[in-house]
């Protein structure tokens, strides 16, 4: 929640990683149930079940993968629409 509205407080990057900041923080809060569901696998629910350590990782890594990526394009698109510098 911390990062989605950094995010959109700062405008350092394109709006939706900060709309999807907010959507990561939701889909983390359906699983605080998780803390209480002990720790068979089987279990969707378990603190170490498919649903929280593979489903939420995944989801995480792709974000972080698209968040790189929109930085480095928008790094590129602010460097290339850079006034140059003036001669002496």
């Amino acid at each position: 929640m911390t990062v989605g509205f950094a995010i959109s407080r700062t405008h350092a990057v394109p709006r939706w990683t900060g709309r999807s900041a907010y959507v990561l923080a939701a889909i983390n809060f359906a699983f605080i149930p998780s803390m209480f569901f002990g720790n068979k696998p089987a279990f969707f629910y378990a603190a170490n079940g498919w649903g929280t350590t593979a489903s939420m990782g995944a989801i995480l890594s792709y974000w972080l993968l698209a968040l790189s990526v929109s930085i480095l394009w928008s790094n590129r698109r602010s460097a290339r629409h850079a006034e140059p510098a003036p001669q002496a």
